[in-house]
């Protein structure tokens, strides 16, 4: 009865959700877990806009985003189970809040009392591509580039199943 009542909480939600506008649509899409795959991130310095570009691979590392509709976040390297997909998190997690709007990620981070906006540059069932662009205390600009892949969505997230 108990899984009866979240399963009718979840298609009321989508339901809800499908019928409004496209940020909901968007917001419906962001919410499940993200696995990194690069992170790329350019200085822009003062001086003729020069660019000196870093490029991370990370995907050996299994860094993932978990967002939920309930508008929190979970962020840090998950201990895959045998499936490669689903997992614990290890200890070193960042968790916060997001919201989204107007094309904008906010992410509100509870460790560091900090809260950053990212440009949603992608966003699909599949592919998630967000950068961030901060003025540093030098005068330097950073623009960091995140592309993530899809591990689960939400339903997967709230049933803890998985395809």
């Amino acid at each position: 009865m108990k899984n009866f009542f979240k399963f009718f909480a979840v298609i009321t939600a989508v339901v809800g959700l499908a019928s409004c506008d496209e940020e909901a649509a968007e917001k419906l899409t962001i919410a499940g877990s993200w696995k990194v795959m690069k992170s790329e991130s350019f200085r822009l310095t003062p001086a003729a806009g020069d660019m000196d570009p870093v490029v991370w691979d990370v995907s050996e590392h299994n860094f993932v985003n978990t967002f939920r509709l309930d508008g929190s976040f979970q962020y840090g390297v998950l201990r895959p189970a045998d499936d490669g997909v689903t997992g614990e998190y290890r200890e070193d997690i960042l968790t916060g809040n997001w919201s989204y709007k107007n094309g904008i990620l906010t992410m509100s981070f509870n460790e560091f009392g900090r809260v950053q906006d990212y440009e949603l540059v992608k966003l699909d069932d599949k592919e998630l591509v967000m950068r961030m662009t901060e003025q540093g205390t030098d005068d330097v600009t950073r623009v960091t580039t995140t592309y993530m892949s899809r591990l689960t969505n939400f339903i997967e997230e709230e049933f803890g199943t998985t395809n």
